[in-house]
């Protein structure tokens, strides 16, 4: 039956009319229909005005369960909607959509969907007749044929529409990003070459080197440092000649900056704790060609990419340790490198590779090596089989596990955090109509193949540069060369990853999708992301060589969100409102449908012949009250400030050589034995003989489908039941392993849920750190103390802190002009209530060679005498005494080194001594304050 509709419910905004009534009113029909239609209105014009339109709870579309109707059905899940009108529309239970019905029902709208559009499936409110009744009564209108309906179904229709999507708004379930340039790093006549990130240390490194280098002899580079929260310079290292790239080891001490010129090449290594007080290189490397630089995240592994033999080296953190540890390191570098030859590798320049071309993986198991010269468009290296000297080049059967695409050049890459999907920039077009494309894809454990994810996403008129991943990996930040007036200046340009693996062509016009961008000055050279996120370094060279200022830069830009609190002011440019008569709520969308084909519509992953839905980028969506609480309180738990997931820390060790706990048992081997129809299905798990890690054999036992019939005629009997969903499940460490075959509940075939149980390796042990404490001191914390009792105590042992292991002397106490003074120690006081701080108070300051604690405070200390390990530091005693109303003693732990070198671990929780946290550094803070009756 066709809707019925309701027309004399009003939508939007008007004049609220409510039935009035009195005794002796005559009411008919008309009085009750309008009681309806108030109340009715009233609630519809507060959904539309305070929800707005859109999904409140499920609806979410998905594909058929039978792959044989996938072309002519999606399906749709039960729940609850709003249409700008404020209309409710409710679908009580799962649906089949007829899609191919209503294509047929629609010839116009089946030749519209030919590739070019994107199908919209939506729902509208439709309310039909129920309950036809006898009109008793006709009126003037005589009786009714049938009757009349006594009810009215508030029911639903489904909708089809055929759009362009730059025709077809998305919905902005995000915030676009803004791009804010805070700063600007310049160098005059010099040109930075290469950036890195410290993020531990929150320092930015630029290797710079001078425009006149090739013509003048002995020319170095410098490396400059600077703080990330205000660019204020740190230090200036000296550089080699021909600087190529830079390097950060996250867990080690070590900065790596690779160098190609007449003088040498190699790797020159440079300390991050010395580079305040040593700016040459503490040792170099030897190589016989230019190399590109990573460093693993997870262990501090160095390898080097030579860019002339496609060769990759790698030093374990602990070689390179070893190594600089020595009197005189040797030039050939640290002991034993792992080391592998990437096959057919085409010779390249580092001024053809300054962009993200050489990256690892953040779990650190592989590199990935943008080609952009051979047939491979990247090369996959496996970090384990590098190291064990095993042929380490992933390939599929001799193959690249990603071929180059005929017109496409791959330029940069970049991987997900969870390290299962990678980002490739391509350069593709002519020199006159560039684009650059954006693409992802999806590394297949089992083949190791990369499989693309959407169709990614594409900008027009520009060269691609480099590519940098918002960790969230909403945002990718994209380094492009644009076309101005004949010359190519840089920008930064956002690419919506949504987008990319929705399906948008990789040819659309730029006006498909709305991307914030910052022009920059300049050639655009490489860029870096901090971890977080929250800072991308642009290095750029001179924008003009016949302009001045003579100067190359690097652009600090902060990506942002939009002003969010905008869109509470947006309420005063006007009510919602219904932009057409359709009332129609979007569900999904299928990008670039071709009715004529019928695709198979799937879920995800689409494969030729297939199209994806799409649930979210046109879907507008109602927050519950309930849910948006939960999202509050999930910021507030989580802190709005917080950076992506920081590196995994290192394995538990075990006694002072230190082990991991052995891994548990994995599943090697699997075996299938058929069984005759009908009889149970089987599994189990074995351990595997001789297996030095006792991995296990799973042997299954699938029974046979059903005979067919015989005769001419004859059918095929039914199909065996398969293994349709798989569960595991960890057991304790030494449990036996456990597997069991069992029928899935309501599944028409039968088919089979494989439950495995899986010891967990045994657990390694991790040791305190071994760090130094603040043992004593001659006070008590917190605590008053009369003027008789501080004349004492300065008189006898002053005002001391003794550590309980020896510190080094040279950390405490300081000389200048002759004098002894502490930058680490300080006493603040405040001499009565009047003053409004506490002043530092300067009196002779002495070390400790020793000291006598007895009911936990230090009664009796050994001056040191020029030792060159101290147990603590002291205000000297002194019979002046001095009348204070406050006194709080700082001790700034993260400068006091003991004999390991190791900072003093100061941090002075709850007043407990020994102090610490478990973490080197801190202030240590404690107090007292004199009595006021004793003054």
């Amino acid at each position: 039956m066709d809707c019925d509709g309701n027309a004399c419910v009003p939508c939007g905004l008007h004049e609220p009319r409510r039935n009035a009534y009195f005794d002796g009113k005559l009411l008919l029909a008309r009085d009750f229909e309008d009681e309806q239609v108030y109340h009715m209105a009233k609630r519809q014009l507060l959904n539309a005005t305070l929800h707005g339109t859109g999904t409140i709870c499920g609806l979410k579309v998905v594909e058929h369960p039978s792959d044989g109707c996938r072309a002519e059905f999606a399906v749709l899940e039960a729940g609850v909607a709003l249409d700008c009108c404020g209309q409710e529309i409710i679908v009580p239970t799962k649906v089949p959509i007829p899609i191919a019905q209503l294509l047929d029902a629609d010839p116009d709208l089946a030749a519209a969907l030919d590739g070019t559009r994107h199908l919209f499936i939506s729902l509208k409110r439709c309310d039909r007749a129920g309950e036809l009744a006898p009109v008793i009564l006709g009126g003037c209108e005589g009786a009714a044929e049938g009757g009349k309906p006594g009810r009215i179904l508030e029911s639903y229709d489904f909708h089809l529409l055929a759009a362009d999507p730059e025709e077809f708004a998305p919905v902005d379930h995000h915030h676009k990003p803004r791009l804010d340039w805070r700063q600007t790093l310049t160098f005059s006549q010099a040109t930075p070459v290469a950036v890195a990130i410290d993020n531990d240390a929150r320092y930015a490194y630029v290797s710079v080197v001078p425009e006149n280098a090739e013509e003048s002899e002995g020319a170095t580079s410098r490396v400059l440092v600077y703080e990330q929260r205000n660019h204020d310079i740190v230090t200036a290292l000296d550089g080699p000649a021909g600087p190529i790239d830079l390097a950060i080891s996250p867990v080690g001490d070590q900065v790596f900056l690779s160098f190609a010129s007449d003088d040498g090449t190699g790797i020159a290594v440079y300390r991050k704790s010395t580079i305040r007080s040593d700016a040459d290189p503490v040792a170099k490397i030897t190589r016989e060609g230019p190399v590109r630089l990573v460093v693993s995240p997870r262990t501090g592994a160095l390898f080097a990419l030579r860019l002339d033999t496609g060769a990759i080296t790698a030093w374990s953190q602990e070689a390179i340790a070893t190594w600089l540890g020595e009197a005189t390191p040797d030039p050939a570098g640290p002991a034993a490198p792992a080391e592998t030859t990437l096959d057919d590798w085409d010779a390249r320049t580092p001024e053809e590779t300054r962009g993200a071309v050489f990256t690892i993986s953040p779990d650190g198991l592989r590199l990935l090596v943008v080609d952009g010269k051979g047939a491979a468009a990247v090369r996959l290296v496996e970090v384990a089989l590098l190291f064990g000297g095993e042929p380490a080049e992933r390939t599929l059967g001799g193959n690249p596990v990603l071929p180059t695409s005929s017109g496409e050049r791959p330029v940069a890459g970049s991987w997900s955090l969870d390290s299962r999907y990678v980002f490739l920039l391509f350069a593709a077009g002519t020199g006159e109509a560039p684009r650059t494309i954006l693409r992802r894809y999806e590394r297949i454990e089992a083949t190791g193949a990369l499989a693309q994810r959407g169709q990614g996403v594409a900008v027009p008129l520009a060269h691609a540069l480099d590519l940098a991943v918002a960790p969230g990996e909403r945002w990718a930040y994209a380094l492009v060369g644009a076309l101005d007036n004949e010359r190519i200046e840089a920008k930064i340009v956002v690419l919506d990853m949504n987008l990319a693996q929705a399906g948008l062509p990789t040819d659309a016009p730029a006006e498909q999708f709305d991307a914030a961008e910052e022009p920059l000055p300049g050639e655009g050279l490489s860029q870096r992301l901090t971890l977080n996120g929250r800072q991308l370094y642009v290095a750029l060279a001179d924008e003009s060589a016949e302009a001045q200022p003579d100067r190359g830069l690097v652009a600090v830009i902060e990506p942002d969100e939009a002003d969010c609190g905008a869109r509470f002011r947006d309420a005063v440019n006007g009510c919602v409102t219904c932009m057409d008569s359709s009332h129609h709520v979007v569900l999904a969308h299928l990008p670039n449908y071709v009715a004529a084909d019928r695709p198979r519509i799937r879920d995800k992953d689409p494969r030729e012949g297939e199209v994806a839905i799409d649930n979210f980028t046109y879907r507008p969506l109602i927050p519950s009250s309930q849910n948006l609480r939960a999202v509050i309180q999930c910021i507030l738990d989580e802190g709005v400030a917080e950076g992506p997931p920081g590196p995994r820390g290192d394995p538990g060790e075990q006694g002072e050589a230190g082990a991991t706990g052995p891994r548990g048992p994995g599943i090697e081997q699997i075996a299938v034995n058929t069984l005759p129809a009908n009889q149970p299905a089987t599994a189990t798990l074995s351990p595997i003989a001789e297996d030095p890690e006792a991995d296990l054999l799973l042997t299954l036992g699938i029974p046979r489908g059903a005979n067919g019939t015989n005769g001419t005629n004859g059918a095929p009997g039914p199909r065996g039941p398969g293994i349709q969903q798989v569960a595991v499940n960890t057991l304790p460490a030494g449990s036996a392993a456990t597997a069991a075959l069992t029928p899935i509940v309501g599944d028409a075939e039968a088919d089979l849920l494989l439950t495995l149980g899986i010891p967990r390796g045994a657990d390694g042990s991790t040791p305190e750190p071994d760090l130094g404490h603040v043992l004593a001191l001659s006070w008590r914390h917190n605590q008053p103390i009369s003027p008789s009792e501080f004349a004492e105590l300065m008189e006898k042992v002053g005002i001391a802190i003794g550590f309980d292991r020896p510190v080094r002397a040279d950390t405490l106490l300081h000389s200048k002009f002759g004098m002894d003074f502490s930058l680490v120690f300080e006493l603040l006081t405040r001499l009565n209530d009047n003053d409004n701080c506490l002043c530092p108070v300067r009196l002779p300051v002495e070390l400790l060679a020793d000291f006598t604690v007895e009911d936990d405070v230090i009664v009796d200390a050994v001056p040191a005498d020029g030792e060159e390990f101290v147990r603590g530091i002291r205000i000297a005693p002194t019979s002046d005494l001095f009348i204070m109303d406050v006194a709080r003693v700082l001790l700034r732990c993260d400068f006091v080194l003991d004999d390991k070198d190791q900072a003093i671990d100061g941090n002075f929780l709850g007043g407990v001594l020994p102090s610490g946290d478990g973490v080197a550094g801190g202030l240590f803070e404690s107090w007292f304050w004199m009595l006021r009756e004793d003054r």
